[in-house]
C-alpha cells in the first residue's frame, strides 16, 4: 500500500525532530489525528489563541520551528491576536488549519474557509492551501523553512481534510542556510567610528538573545567602555541587567530617548528598531550630532530608521565583526552600576516592593515571562535578569500571551525555574492555559500582581489627558479560586514574608503554582 499523505508528513516531523504538537482541534482536523505516533507529545489547549502562544513560547526557548493545529476558519480567527503575536515576536511557528473535504468546496459547505490563505495576512511569512493533496508533504517542508528564516516568523497551511489519505512521495530532508553577514568594509567603517568615540552607547535589540550572542556584545560593551541600553519595549532581554554598563530601557517616545543619548557621540543599535515608538512627540531621535549606525537582519527593521547608516547581518557575526576590527589595546573602563533605589514598605506594598521581593528570592537561572504592562519599566531595577533566555514578553503589546506563552517555555526546558509574571487583569485573558499546565504536571510559578484593577490603562489615561475614561476596576476576582479549579496550587500572599515563603514553597515542588499578591493600586502618567 502507497504512504499516505498523513504518513509522509510525520515521516518528515520526525526527521526534523519535532516532537511536540499543540492545539485546539476541531472536526475538520480529526483525519490528521489518525494513527497519531507514540513518540509525538499532544499538548492540547482550552482556546485556540492559547494554543499558539504555547507554540510560541516553545519556538522562542527551543530556537526551533514548532507546531499548532486550529480549526478552520473560526479556530485560525480566535487565535489570530496570538499569530499577530508570534508574528512581532520573530517566532517560527507553523500553524496548520483544517479545511473541509474538496468535493464540498464548490457549494460553500459548513466549516469551509473560502479564503483560506488570506485570513491570517499579512501576520504570516508564508500561506498556503497546496492546489493538489500529494503537495501537501512538500508544503509542510517549506512551510518549516520559512518559518525558520530570517527574520523568522509564523506560516499558515490550510489541509483539506480528505487529503491526508491521499499517496503521496517521500520529501527530502534538506539543510537551508540563513545565516549571513554584512560586508567586511561596513563591519570595519562601523568598528573605527566606535574605537574613536569618546561616549559610545550601545543599543541592546532582542536579535541579539535570539542569536545567543549575549556574551559577545558583553565583551563589545566592556571593550569599548560604552553605555548600555535596551531598545523600548524589548521582548527578549539581550544584555545581564546587573551589568555596570546597563542603564535601563529607552522609553518609547524620541524625547525620552533624546534625552536619555544626551552626551553620546556615538549609538549602535543591536538588532532593534531605530526607534519604537508608543506615544507622539517631537524632534530627531538622537541629539544633534550624535552618529548613528544600526545592526539588523531585518530589511524592513532597516528601511524604516529615519537616522544614521543601516548595515544588514546576522547578529552574532556582526557583532563578531566589530570586535575583530576593534584595536586589541582598546580596553574600555567599566562604568558605575546604576543606581536603584530600595522602595519603601507600605500596606498594600508597592508592585516594585513585591518585585525587589522577588529578586531576593528567586534563582539566578530563573526565567521570567512578562505580562505586568505597569511595571514593565521598572523591572529591570529590581528583578533584573541574570542569564541569557531569562526573559520573554509579547512584542506585539497585546494581553493574554504571556500565561499560555508561559507553559511552552516550561516545556521546553524544564531544568530552570519559569516564572509568569502578570497583571490581575492579564491573567484573565488566557486563564484557562492553567489546565494545561496541570496537565502536563510543570513547575511553573505564576505570580499575580493584584492591585485590583487595568492599571497600566489609567496611567495611560493620564499621559494621554483621557480624563474620566469608563471604570477599569476589577473587583471581585478570586485568582486562587481559579487556580486550584483547574489543578494548579493557588496562594495568597500579601505580606512580605508571607511572599517569600509561597515563592520558596513554589520552587521546591514540581506542580504549578499560582500565587496572588494584592499590590497598592497607584496611578502615575506612563513615560514621564
Amino acid at each position: 500500500m502507497a504512504e499516505s499523505v498523513r504518513d509522509r508528513v510525520w515521516e518528515y516531523l520526525a526527521a526534523t525532530g519535532t516532537s511536540v504538537v499543540f492545539g485546539n482541534p476541531g472536526s475538520t482536523e480529526l483525519p490528521f489525528f489518525a494513527d497519531w505516533p507514540e513518540r509525538v507529545r499532544w499538548v492540547m489547549a482550552l482556546q485556540e489563541a492559547s494554543a499558539v502562544a504555547m507554540a510560541d513560547g516553545y519556538a522562542q526557548a527551543t530556537g526551533r520551528p514548532s507546531l499548532v493545529t486550529l480549526h478552520s476558519a473560526a479556530g485560525l480567527g480566535n487565535g489570530l491576536c496570538s499569530v499577530y503575536t508570534a508574528f512581532r515576536n520573530r517566532s517560527p511557528v507553523v500553524v496548520l488549519a483544517g479545511q473541509q473535504v474538496r468535493s464540498m468546496h464548490p457549494t460553500d459547505p459548513y466549516l469551509y474557509a473560502e479564503q483560506s490563505t488570506l485570513f491570517p495576512r499579512p501576520y504570516v511569512k508564508w500561506a498556503i492551501e497546496p492546489a493538489r493533496a500529494q503537495d501537501v508533504p512538500l508544503a509542510f517542508a517549506r512551510a518549516f523553512h520559512t518559518a525558520a528564516q530570517r527574520p523568522a516568523g509564523p506560516v499558515f497551511l490550510s489541509v483539506p481534510m480528505d487529503d491526508w489519505d491521499t499517496p503521496a512521495a517521500a520529501v527530502p530532508l534538506r539543510t537551508v542556510s540563513d545565516r549571513f553577514t554584512a560586508g567586511d568594509g561596513e563591519l570595519a567603517h562601523a568598528a573605527k567610528r566606535l574605537s574613536a568615540a569618546r561616549s559610545p552607547v550601545l543599543v541592546m535589540g532582542p536579535e541579539v538573545e535570539r542569536e545567543g550572542a549575549t556574551a559577545l556584545a558583553v565583551e563589545l560593551a566592556e571593550r569599548t567602555g560604552a553605555t548600555v541600553w535596551a531598545s523600548p519595549h524589548i521582548n527578549r532581554t539581550s544584555f545581564p541587567e546587573e551589568h555596570p554598563c546597563f542603564r535601563g530601557q529607552l522609553q518609547p517616545t524620541r524625547k525620552l530617548i533624546r534625552e536619555a543619548l544626551a552626551g553620546a557621540d556615538l549609538v549602535v543599535v543591536l538588532g532593534a528598531p531605530v526607534f519604537l515608538y508608543h506615544v507622539p512627540s517631537d524632534g530627531p531621535c538622537v541629539p544633534e550630532g550624535t552618529e548613528l549606525f544600526q545592526l539588523s537582519e531585518d530589511p524592513d527593521t532597516l528601511a524604516r530608521a529615519d537616522t544614521g547608516t543601516g548595515i544588514r547581518t546576522s547578529l552574532r557575526d556582526g557583532i563578531a565583526g566589530l570586535l575583530g576590527h576593534l584595536p586589541e589595546h582598546l580596553d574600555g573602563s567599566l562604568l558605575d552600576p546604576a543606581p536603584r533605589p530600595a522602595p519603601e514598605l507600605t500596606a498594600p506594598m508597592q508592585g516594585e516592593y513585591v518585585l525587589r521581593l522577588l529578586g531576593d528570592v528567586l534563582p539566578p537561572d530563573t526565567v521570567i515571562v512578562e505580562e505586568a504592562p505597569t511595571f514593565r519599566e521598572v523591572r529591570w531595577r529590581h528583578l533584573p535578569v541574570r542569564r541569557g533566555g531569562g526573559y520573554y514578553n509579547a512584542a506585539s503589546g497585546g494581553l493574554g500571551w504571556g500565561l499560555p506563552a508561559a507553559v511552552g517555555i516550561a516545556l521546553a526546558d524544564p531544568s530552570r525555574p519559569v516564572v509568569c509574571l502578570l497583571g490581575d487583569g492579564s491573567a484573565q485573558y488566557s486563564i484557562q492555559a492553567l489546565w494545561t499546565a496541570a496537565r502536563l504536571g510543570l513547575r511553573l510559578i505564576v505570580i499575580v500582581l493584584d492591585n485590583g484593577e487595568y492599571a497600566a490603562m489609567k496611567d495611560l489615561s493620564l499621559t494621554f489627558g483621557a480624563h474620566h475614561p469608563p471604570s477599569y476596576d476589577l473587583p471581585g476576582i478570586d485568582v486562587t479560586h481559579h487556580a486550584r479549579g483547574y489543578g494548579c496550587t493557588g496562594l495568597r500572599a500579601d505580606g512580605p514574608d508571607s511572599v517569600v515563603d509561597a515563592v520558596r514553597t513554589a520552587l521546591a515542588t514540581r506542580t504549578t503554582t499560582v500565587i496572588d499578591i494584592p499590590i497598592d493600586p497607584r496611578t502615575a502618567a506612563l513615560y514621564t
